[in-house]
Protein backbone atom coordinates (compact mmCIF):
# COMPACT_ATOMS: atom_id res chain seq x y z
CA UNK A 1 0.00 0.00 0.00
CA UNK A 2 1.48 3.48 -1.36
CA UNK A 3 0.92 6.27 1.71
CA UNK A 4 -0.16 8.98 -0.13
CA UNK A 5 0.82 13.08 1.92
CA UNK A 6 -1.85 14.81 -0.01
CA UNK A 7 -3.50 16.20 3.64
CA UNK A 8 0.13 18.32 3.77
CA UNK A 9 -0.45 19.91 0.37
CA UNK A 10 -2.26 22.92 0.86
CA UNK A 11 0.00 23.60 4.70
CA UNK A 12 2.47 21.88 6.67
CA UNK A 13 0.99 19.53 9.77
CA UNK A 14 1.71 21.11 12.97
CA UNK A 15 2.57 17.39 15.47
CA UNK A 16 2.93 19.15 19.35
CA UNK A 17 5.35 17.53 21.05
CA UNK A 18 4.70 18.61 24.57
CA UNK A 19 7.25 16.62 26.53
CA UNK A 20 9.78 18.26 25.06
CA UNK A 21 8.60 21.92 24.32
CA UNK A 22 8.61 21.45 20.51
CA UNK A 23 6.58 21.49 17.66
CA UNK A 24 7.48 19.92 14.01
CA UNK A 25 5.81 20.61 11.12
CA UNK A 26 5.97 18.40 7.83
CA UNK A 27 6.10 20.67 4.56
CA UNK A 28 5.74 18.63 1.38
CA UNK A 29 4.74 21.95 -1.07
CA UNK A 30 7.85 22.59 -3.38
CA UNK A 31 7.75 26.43 -2.87
CA UNK A 32 6.80 26.27 0.95
CA UNK A 33 10.10 23.52 1.53
CA UNK A 34 12.21 26.01 -0.84
CA UNK A 35 11.34 29.18 0.75
CA UNK A 36 11.53 27.57 4.33
CA UNK A 37 15.42 26.42 3.29
CA UNK A 38 16.23 29.20 1.21
CA UNK A 39 15.85 31.07 4.70
CA UNK A 40 17.43 28.85 7.39
CA UNK A 41 20.70 27.63 5.76
CA UNK A 42 21.67 31.54 5.30
CA UNK A 43 22.43 31.03 9.52
CA UNK A 44 22.36 27.51 9.80
CA UNK A 45 24.87 25.14 10.31
CA UNK A 46 25.31 22.22 7.80
CA UNK A 47 27.44 20.15 5.68
CA UNK A 48 27.62 21.53 1.72
CA UNK A 49 25.12 18.52 0.41
CA UNK A 50 22.44 20.26 2.53
CA UNK A 51 22.36 22.98 0.42
CA UNK A 52 19.45 23.65 -1.40
CA UNK A 53 21.38 24.49 -4.61
CA UNK A 54 23.31 21.34 -4.28
CA UNK A 55 20.05 19.28 -3.66
CA UNK A 56 18.46 20.56 -6.32
CA UNK A 57 20.99 20.02 -8.68
CA UNK A 58 20.95 16.58 -7.56
CA UNK A 59 17.46 15.86 -8.32
CA UNK A 60 18.39 16.21 -12.24
CA UNK A 61 19.06 12.24 -11.39
CA UNK A 62 15.56 11.50 -11.07
CA UNK A 63 13.26 9.52 -13.84
CA UNK A 64 10.10 10.95 -12.81
CA UNK A 65 8.57 7.58 -12.73
CA UNK A 66 10.69 6.95 -10.05
CA UNK A 67 11.35 10.37 -8.30
CA UNK A 68 10.54 10.18 -4.06
CA UNK A 69 8.12 12.43 -2.60
CA UNK A 70 10.58 15.22 -1.25
CA UNK A 71 9.33 16.61 2.49
CA UNK A 72 11.10 18.92 5.21
CA UNK A 73 11.03 18.66 8.96
CA UNK A 74 10.95 22.05 10.49
CA UNK A 75 11.55 21.68 14.22
CA UNK A 76 10.66 24.59 16.27
CA UNK A 77 10.50 25.63 19.95
CA UNK A 78 7.47 27.17 21.95
CA UNK A 79 8.47 30.85 20.88
CA UNK A 80 8.30 29.46 17.03
CA UNK A 81 12.03 29.73 16.58
CA UNK A 82 13.31 27.58 14.25
CA UNK A 83 15.77 24.83 16.12
CA UNK A 84 16.50 22.70 12.99
CA UNK A 85 15.31 21.32 9.40
CA UNK A 86 15.65 17.97 8.27
CA UNK A 87 15.11 17.36 4.14
CA UNK A 88 13.76 13.88 3.68
CA UNK A 89 13.20 12.04 0.25
CA UNK A 90 10.23 9.89 1.24
CA UNK A 91 9.79 6.45 -1.19
CA UNK A 92 7.20 3.74 -0.88
CA UNK A 93 8.11 0.47 -2.19
CA UNK A 94 6.43 -2.84 -1.32
CA UNK A 95 4.14 -1.48 1.15
CA UNK A 96 6.51 -0.14 3.07
CA UNK A 97 7.72 3.57 3.64
CA UNK A 98 11.14 4.76 4.31
CA UNK A 99 12.19 8.28 4.21
CA UNK A 100 16.13 9.37 3.63
CA UNK A 101 17.78 12.50 2.94
CA UNK A 102 18.33 13.67 -0.52
CA UNK A 103 21.58 12.39 -2.23
CA UNK A 104 22.12 9.20 -1.46
CA UNK A 105 25.59 7.98 -2.20
CA UNK A 106 26.49 11.05 -4.07
CA UNK A 107 26.37 13.04 -0.40
CA UNK A 108 29.24 12.56 1.66
CA UNK A 109 27.83 13.39 4.74
CA UNK A 110 24.44 13.39 5.76
CA UNK A 111 22.85 15.79 8.57
CA UNK A 112 20.39 18.54 9.39
CA UNK A 113 20.47 21.57 9.02
CA UNK A 114 20.97 23.23 12.35
CA UNK A 115 20.54 26.49 14.28
CA UNK A 116 24.12 27.47 15.89
CA UNK A 117 23.56 26.31 19.77
CA UNK A 118 20.15 25.60 19.81
CA UNK A 119 19.68 22.48 18.29
CA UNK A 120 17.74 19.63 19.29
CA UNK A 121 19.21 17.19 21.80
CA UNK A 122 19.32 13.15 20.61
CA UNK A 123 15.77 12.92 22.89
CA UNK A 124 14.58 15.77 21.08
CA UNK A 125 15.30 13.98 18.06
CA UNK A 126 14.01 10.67 18.78
CA UNK A 127 10.37 12.00 19.44
CA UNK A 128 10.66 14.44 16.95
CA UNK A 129 11.09 11.08 14.26
CA UNK A 130 8.39 9.15 15.82
CA UNK A 131 5.61 11.72 15.99
CA UNK A 132 6.46 13.19 12.52
CA UNK A 133 6.90 9.79 11.53
CA UNK A 134 3.87 8.72 12.48
CA UNK A 135 1.69 11.98 11.19
CA UNK A 136 3.49 11.43 7.45
CA UNK A 137 3.10 7.24 7.13
CA UNK A 138 6.74 6.96 7.32
CA UNK A 139 7.56 3.35 8.74
CA UNK A 140 11.01 4.06 8.52
CA UNK A 141 14.17 6.59 8.57
CA UNK A 142 17.51 5.97 7.50
CA UNK A 143 20.24 8.16 7.76
CA UNK A 144 23.58 7.49 6.43
CA UNK A 145 27.74 8.76 7.06
CA UNK A 146 26.11 11.17 9.40
CA UNK A 147 29.21 13.62 11.35
CA UNK A 148 29.01 13.31 14.95
CA UNK A 149 29.95 16.80 15.06
CA UNK A 150 30.20 19.79 12.24
CA UNK A 151 32.33 22.84 13.09
CA UNK A 152 32.70 22.10 16.86
CA UNK A 153 28.91 21.57 17.03
CA UNK A 154 27.33 18.56 18.36
CA UNK A 155 25.35 16.56 15.66
CA UNK A 156 22.84 15.06 18.06
CA UNK A 157 20.44 13.30 15.32
CA UNK A 158 23.62 10.95 14.77
CA UNK A 159 23.26 9.47 18.35
CA UNK A 160 20.05 8.42 17.48
CA UNK A 161 19.69 4.71 16.82
CA UNK A 162 23.01 4.55 15.22
CA UNK A 163 26.05 2.28 15.03
CA UNK A 164 29.22 3.37 13.10
CA UNK A 165 29.19 4.11 9.75
CA UNK A 166 31.24 1.62 7.27
CA UNK A 167 33.98 3.98 6.35
CA UNK A 168 35.25 7.37 8.62
CA UNK A 169 35.85 10.57 6.50
CA UNK A 170 39.05 12.53 6.60
CA UNK A 171 39.10 16.31 6.85
CA UNK A 172 42.05 19.25 7.09
CA UNK A 173 41.40 22.13 9.23
CA UNK A 174 43.55 25.36 7.88
CA UNK A 175 45.07 27.12 10.30
CA UNK A 176 47.76 28.81 8.25
CA UNK A 177 48.43 31.03 5.62
CA UNK A 178 48.76 29.87 1.83
CA UNK A 179 52.09 30.14 1.52
CA UNK A 180 52.69 27.45 4.05
CA UNK A 181 50.25 25.36 2.96
CA UNK A 182 52.63 22.90 1.35
CA UNK A 183 55.14 22.88 4.52
CA UNK A 184 52.10 21.93 6.74
CA UNK A 185 50.16 19.28 5.05
CA UNK A 186 53.21 17.55 3.88
CA UNK A 187 56.19 16.10 5.40
CA UNK A 188 59.45 16.69 4.02
CA UNK A 189 60.51 13.18 2.16
CA UNK A 190 56.29 14.08 0.31
CA UNK A 191 57.22 17.48 -0.25
CA UNK A 192 60.36 16.17 -2.39
CA UNK A 193 58.31 13.82 -4.27
CA UNK A 194 55.71 16.28 -4.39
CA UNK A 195 58.17 18.43 -6.77
CA UNK A 196 59.78 15.71 -8.71
CA UNK A 197 55.92 14.77 -9.97
CA UNK A 198 55.86 18.50 -10.80
CA UNK A 199 58.76 18.26 -12.92
CA UNK A 200 57.46 15.13 -14.60
CA UNK A 201 54.40 16.70 -15.19
CA UNK A 202 56.35 19.82 -16.88
CA UNK A 203 58.85 17.91 -19.11
CA UNK A 204 55.49 17.44 -20.95
CA UNK A 205 54.40 21.37 -20.98
CA UNK A 206 53.70 23.67 -19.01
CA UNK A 207 50.87 22.58 -16.50
CA UNK A 208 48.17 25.02 -15.33
CA UNK A 209 45.47 24.51 -12.23
CA UNK A 210 42.55 26.45 -13.04
CA UNK A 211 38.54 26.85 -11.84
CA UNK A 212 36.49 25.92 -14.53
CA UNK A 213 33.52 28.85 -14.64
CA UNK A 214 32.26 29.35 -17.89
CA UNK A 215 30.05 26.55 -19.61
CA UNK A 216 32.28 26.12 -22.59
CA UNK A 217 35.25 25.16 -19.69
CA UNK A 218 32.74 23.00 -17.57
CA UNK A 219 31.45 21.02 -20.30
CA UNK A 220 34.86 20.58 -21.80
CA UNK A 221 36.29 19.29 -18.32
CA UNK A 222 33.14 17.20 -17.10
CA UNK A 223 33.63 15.32 -20.73
CA UNK A 224 37.63 14.81 -19.57
CA UNK A 225 36.06 13.56 -16.48
CA UNK A 226 33.76 11.04 -17.63
CA UNK A 227 36.32 9.93 -20.26
CA UNK A 228 38.54 9.19 -17.93
CA UNK A 229 36.64 7.91 -15.44
CA UNK A 230 34.90 5.61 -17.40
CA UNK A 231 38.62 4.31 -18.58
CA UNK A 232 39.42 3.56 -15.19
CA UNK A 233 36.13 1.59 -14.20
CA UNK A 234 36.67 -0.50 -17.26
CA UNK A 235 39.93 -1.48 -16.64
CA UNK A 236 38.79 -2.28 -12.52
CA UNK A 237 35.84 -4.18 -14.08
CA UNK A 238 33.35 -1.87 -12.17
CA UNK A 239 30.54 -0.55 -12.83
CA UNK A 240 30.65 2.70 -14.24
CA UNK A 241 27.82 5.34 -11.67
CA UNK A 242 28.57 8.36 -14.40
CA UNK A 243 27.76 6.89 -17.04
CA UNK A 244 23.74 7.26 -16.01
CA UNK A 245 22.68 10.55 -18.34
CA UNK A 246 20.68 11.74 -14.98
CA UNK A 247 24.22 11.43 -12.95
CA UNK A 248 25.56 12.83 -15.59
CA UNK A 249 23.01 16.01 -15.95
CA UNK A 250 23.34 16.30 -11.90
CA UNK A 251 27.11 17.14 -12.21
CA UNK A 252 26.43 19.93 -15.15
CA UNK A 253 23.60 21.60 -12.98
CA UNK A 254 25.95 21.60 -10.36
CA UNK A 255 28.99 22.86 -11.74
CA UNK A 256 27.52 25.98 -13.48
CA UNK A 257 25.83 29.24 -11.70
CA UNK A 258 22.34 28.48 -10.22
CA UNK A 259 19.04 29.98 -12.18
CA UNK A 260 18.75 32.91 -9.79
CA UNK A 261 22.51 33.77 -10.33
CA UNK A 262 24.08 32.59 -7.25
CA UNK A 263 27.55 30.68 -7.49
CA UNK A 264 27.50 27.06 -8.48
CA UNK A 265 27.36 24.76 -5.31
CA UNK A 266 30.10 22.91 -7.11
CA UNK A 267 33.70 23.96 -7.80
CA UNK A 268 35.07 22.43 -10.80
CA UNK A 269 39.19 22.05 -11.21
CA UNK A 270 41.07 21.05 -13.96
CA UNK A 271 44.78 20.26 -14.67
CA UNK A 272 46.27 21.43 -17.89
CA UNK A 273 48.94 20.27 -19.84
CA UNK A 274 48.74 22.60 -22.60
CA UNK A 275 45.27 22.09 -23.82
CA UNK A 276 44.75 18.64 -22.56
CA UNK A 277 42.95 18.10 -19.26
CA UNK A 278 45.22 15.40 -17.15
CA UNK A 279 43.23 15.69 -14.15
CA UNK A 280 40.24 16.81 -12.41
CA UNK A 281 38.36 17.75 -9.09
CA UNK A 282 35.68 18.89 -7.87
CA UNK A 283 34.32 20.13 -4.74
CA UNK A 284 30.64 20.56 -3.38
CA UNK A 285 30.93 24.34 -1.33
CA UNK A 286 29.32 25.73 1.29
CA UNK A 287 30.62 28.55 3.36
CA UNK A 288 33.93 28.19 3.90
CA UNK A 289 34.03 24.56 3.60
CA UNK A 290 34.62 22.35 0.34
CA UNK A 291 34.11 18.81 0.31
CA UNK A 292 35.92 16.87 -2.60
CA UNK A 293 33.13 14.78 -4.28
CA UNK A 294 34.97 13.15 -7.19
CA UNK A 295 38.37 13.32 -9.06
CA UNK A 296 39.46 11.89 -11.84
CA UNK A 297 42.90 11.44 -13.74
CA UNK A 298 44.72 10.88 -17.03
CA UNK A 299 45.32 7.04 -17.27
CA UNK A 300 48.61 6.86 -19.08
CA UNK A 301 51.40 5.05 -17.26
CA UNK A 302 53.26 8.15 -18.11
CA UNK A 303 51.49 10.78 -16.83
CA UNK A 304 49.41 8.74 -14.14
CA UNK A 305 52.52 8.02 -12.13
CA UNK A 306 52.97 11.80 -11.63
CA UNK A 307 49.72 11.58 -9.43
CA UNK A 308 48.13 14.72 -11.17
CA UNK A 309 45.07 14.30 -9.23
CA UNK A 310 46.85 14.99 -6.10
CA UNK A 311 49.01 17.83 -7.74
CA UNK A 312 46.00 19.62 -8.13
CA UNK A 313 44.52 19.11 -5.19
CA UNK A 314 47.48 20.87 -3.66
CA UNK A 315 47.37 23.81 -5.49
CA UNK A 316 43.50 23.67 -4.78
CA UNK A 317 44.65 23.95 -1.46
CA UNK A 318 46.30 26.61 -1.92
CA UNK A 319 44.18 28.55 -3.84
CA UNK A 320 41.17 28.08 -1.83
CA UNK A 321 43.11 29.07 1.55
CA UNK A 322 44.02 32.30 -0.04
CA UNK A 323 40.73 32.74 -0.63
CA UNK A 324 39.36 32.04 3.26
CA UNK A 325 38.40 28.74 3.27
CA UNK A 326 38.88 26.38 6.59
CA UNK A 327 38.37 23.33 6.06
CA UNK A 328 38.27 21.07 3.41
CA UNK A 329 37.49 17.42 3.71
CA UNK A 330 38.01 14.34 0.72
CA UNK A 331 34.65 13.11 1.56
CA UNK A 332 34.14 9.10 3.03
CA UNK A 333 36.12 6.28 2.42
CA UNK A 334 39.60 5.23 4.35
CA UNK A 335 41.87 4.92 1.74
CA UNK A 336 45.78 5.87 2.06
CA UNK A 337 45.90 9.00 0.09
CA UNK A 338 43.52 10.68 2.16
CA UNK A 339 45.48 10.27 5.46
CA UNK A 340 48.54 12.64 3.98
CA UNK A 341 46.59 15.74 3.14
CA UNK A 342 43.38 15.31 6.05
CA UNK A 343 44.88 14.47 9.16
CA UNK A 344 41.43 14.81 11.00
CA UNK A 345 39.41 11.79 11.22
CA UNK A 346 35.46 12.01 11.10
CA UNK A 347 33.72 9.02 12.84
CA UNK A 348 30.58 8.97 11.26
CA UNK A 349 27.28 6.82 12.17
CA UNK A 350 24.35 5.58 10.33
CA UNK A 351 20.98 5.34 12.14
CA UNK A 352 17.88 3.29 11.25
CA UNK A 353 15.36 4.22 13.12
CA UNK A 354 11.76 2.54 12.98
CA UNK A 355 8.83 3.90 13.69
CA UNK A 356 5.75 1.62 12.58
CA UNK A 357 5.76 -2.05 13.28
CA UNK A 358 6.83 -2.92 9.66
CA UNK A 359 9.78 -0.33 10.12
CA UNK A 360 10.95 -2.90 13.41
CA UNK A 361 11.00 -5.59 11.20
CA UNK A 362 12.77 -4.45 8.62
CA UNK A 363 15.41 -2.27 10.85
CA UNK A 364 17.02 -5.82 12.56
CA UNK A 365 18.82 -7.16 8.84
CA UNK A 366 19.74 -3.20 7.77
CA UNK A 367 21.41 -2.57 10.79
CA UNK A 368 22.91 -6.27 10.20
CA UNK A 369 24.06 -5.09 6.95
CA UNK A 370 25.85 -2.05 7.99
CA UNK A 371 27.95 -4.01 10.59
CA UNK A 372 28.94 -6.28 8.10
CA UNK A 373 29.84 -3.82 5.76
CA UNK A 374 31.88 -2.16 7.91
CA UNK A 375 33.54 -5.40 9.01
CA UNK A 376 34.97 -5.90 5.15
CA UNK A 377 36.12 -2.52 5.10
CA UNK A 378 37.89 -2.36 8.06
CA UNK A 379 39.98 -6.04 7.54
CA UNK A 380 42.16 -6.10 4.45
CA UNK A 381 41.46 -10.03 4.51
CA UNK A 382 37.72 -9.61 3.84
CA UNK A 383 37.96 -6.52 1.79
CA UNK A 384 40.43 -8.44 -0.79
CA UNK A 385 38.14 -11.18 -0.26
CA UNK A 386 35.07 -9.40 -1.42
CA UNK A 387 37.04 -7.39 -4.17
CA UNK A 388 38.01 -11.52 -5.57
CA UNK A 389 34.55 -13.00 -5.16
CA UNK A 390 32.40 -9.82 -6.28
CA UNK A 391 30.70 -10.37 -10.11
CA UNK A 392 31.97 -8.32 -12.90
CA UNK A 393 29.92 -5.59 -13.85
CA UNK A 394 27.53 -6.83 -17.54
CA UNK A 395 29.14 -5.77 -20.31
Amino acid sequence: MTTTLDVFDDAPAAVQDASVGLEVDVLDDPAAIASCWRDFERKALMSPYQSHAWVSAYDHCWQESRRPKRMLLRVRDGAGTVRALLPLDVFSRLGLTMATMPGAGHANFHMPLLAHGAAPSADEWAEVLQRAGRAAGIDLFTFRHQPQAWHGQENALAAVMSQPSPSNGYQLTVDFPAAEARTRILSPKRRRVFKSKERALSERGAFVPRLMESEEDVRRALAAFLAQKAERFAAQKIANPFADPGIQAFLLAACLPQPDGSPPPLRLYALLIGDEIVATRAGTVWGTHISVMFHSFDQRPEISRSSPAEVLFVYMIEAMTAEGFTHFDLGVGDLPYKRVFCKEVMELRDGIVPVSAKGRLLAPPLKAAVWAKRRVKQSERLSALYQRLKPSPAA
